[in-house]
């Protein structure tokens, strides 16, 4: 078949027409064929928005301690002529720790400001300024109960750190939580004091101390016709409050669960432990009983002991003393000659402790 006009110019068209293609498409495969050079206009990268350098922080504070006691002020930390303001006027102290590390930690000082409650000022006033890290502040004319506290910490004021975010809020009086301490040492005591009515001599014979749980106190009377026996039981315990750190004492009671077919009432008296009573083998008070009595709810018998532990020094043993009440005794008055019909009364020391009022954060 003779080739036509048509068929010999479509023959020369299309692979001209494929090589431009083939140029637009892959401009590079077109050069390297020698093709002609295929300009490329590439998006310029954008360019980051620059961020500023981010203002170190300074750390919070760690939380607030606060306490009424100069005892405690003085073993947080802080001298005590300031700790003594607390025995002279309505005063609390508080107290708290800060650790920094780093070339960020140029400190001024901390504020300690009010975070709502009845202080005259509304919540968010700085309160004190301080260059150290406690702060003793007079009470308010509408008292302590629900007044808050938070502090910061501010850097120098040439230094690039910015104030930190407040410590954990601690209010006063009110911010609290129970806490029950068991006893770590306990001594039973037991003397019988007898005499025969046909020569009126009375003997006394003391046991050795027990230290063993539960424990009884009180007294048995038990005459008989030619003699009579009068049994006198006390205990002391002893309790590590050493465990509360530096966290205030607001009060608290000593408490244990009375026995099966006990009276209603207790048949011990509290009072504050004589020194040696850990290694004696019969003890009696030295002072009154403490402020008080033994109260019941359901099966509890418990003690207030607010003031006593309040001023407590935790460094030292805090031990307590029951003694059986008196009308069984007191046991040193059964000297010589009868003595007058008194009534039986014993009750056993189940599960002792101490419940404190402990002020934490929140």
């Amino acid at each position: 078949m003779k080739p036509t006009l048509r068929s010999v110019l479509a023959a020369l068209v299309l692979p001209a027409a494929l090589e431009l293609a083939t140029a637009m498409v892959y401009p590079c495969l077109a050069n390297q064929a020698g093709g002609p050079a295929q300009a490329i206009h590439a998006r310029p990268t954008p360019r980051p928005t620059p961020r500023p350098t981010p203002v170190p922080v300074l750390p919070a504070p760690y939380a607030l301690h606060y306490t009424t006691n100069p005892d405690t002020c003085v073993h947080a930390g802080d001298g005590p002529t300031q700790c003594s303001w607390l025995t002279h006027a309505k005063a609390v102290d508080v107290y708290w720790s800060w650790k920094c590390s780093g070339k960020d930690c140029a400190l001024e000082g901390f504020h300690l400001r009010l975070a709502g409650g009845g202080h005259a000022g509304g919540p968010g006033k700085t309160v004190n300024i301080s260059s150290g890290r406690f702060v003793v502040q007079d009470e308010p004319k509408s008292g302590w109960h629900g007044v808050c506290y938070v502090v910061t910490a501010y850097p120098l004021s040439l230094h690039t750190a910015a104030e930190s975010k407040p410590s954990a809020r601690i209010c006063i009086h009110d911010t609290s939580k129970t806490v029950i301490i068991k006893p770590d040492k306990l001594r039973g005591y037991d003397r019988i004091y007898s005499v025969l009515y046909q020569d009126n001599q009375p003997k006394v014979q003391t046991s050795p101390a027990t230290a063993y749980s539960p424990l009884t106190v009180g007294g048995q009377f038990d005459p008989t016709n030619q003699s009579q026996v009068n049994i006198f039981q006390r205990a002391a315990y002893q309790f590590d409050l050493s465990s509360l750190r530096g966290n205030s004492l607001f009060g608290g009671s000593f408490a244990y669960d009375r026995g099966p077919a006990e009276p209603s009432s207790s048949c011990a008296e509290l009072h504050e432990a004589p020194s040696g009573w850990a290694s004696s083998s019969w003890i009696a008070p030295t002072d009154r009983p403490l402020p008080g009595k033994f109260a019941r709810s359901g099966s509890t018998m418990s003690w207030p002991i607010d003031n006593l532990v309040e001023r407590w020094n935790r460094s030292m043993p805090f031990a307590l003393f029951l003694e059986e009440i008196y009308g069984v005794g007191p046991a040193e008055q059964i000297k010589s000659s009868v003595m007058p019909y008194s009534f039986s009364c014993q009750s056993v020391i189940i599960h002792p402790r101490l419940v404190l009022k402990v002020g934490v954060t929140v």
